[in-house]
């Protein structure tokens, strides 16, 4: 019997709630954001992955551009204003995603959402 391909989860989070943080963030934001796109391709390139948990606006939007995502397909919310789907096109096509609003949320809402992909893998109808 063949060994079933592992895949993983990937979580892009950046919290920009700490005083200093901000400060980086407000100064370098786009280059940070932007080298977490890269980062996330490469690393798409290398393993599968099931999964995108992304925190902050300027950061999903680097990565799902890295990506060459051309939309998300909304499914469902994790929690209120938090919402899961499914990326459409580019190098991540067909694998579930979660976004939420950099600052938004309790510390428990992560935890919440890789809760959510794992126990919701695969259910896409195609």
């Amino acid at each position: 019997a063949t060994k079933p391909k592992q895949t993983s989860t990937i979580i892009v989070a950046v919290d920009t709630l700490f005083i200093e943080g901000a400060r980086i963030a407000k100064d370098k934001g786009k280059i940070i954001a932007s080298a977490f796109g890269e980062i996330v391709s490469q690393l798409l390139d290398k393993k599968p992955i099931n999964g995108f948990i992304i925190t902050g606006g300027d950061t999903a939007l680097h990565v799902l551009n890295a990506l060459e995502t051309k939309a998300i397909e909304l499914e469902n919310e994790v929690l209120a204003g938090i919402p899961a789907g499914w990326l459409i096109g580019g190098k991540a096509d067909n694998i579930q995603i979660v976004t939420k609003a950099g600052g938004f949320g309790t510390p428990a809402a992560l935890l919440t959402a890789i809760d959510y992909l794992q126990n919701n893998r695969y259910k896409k109808k195609m």
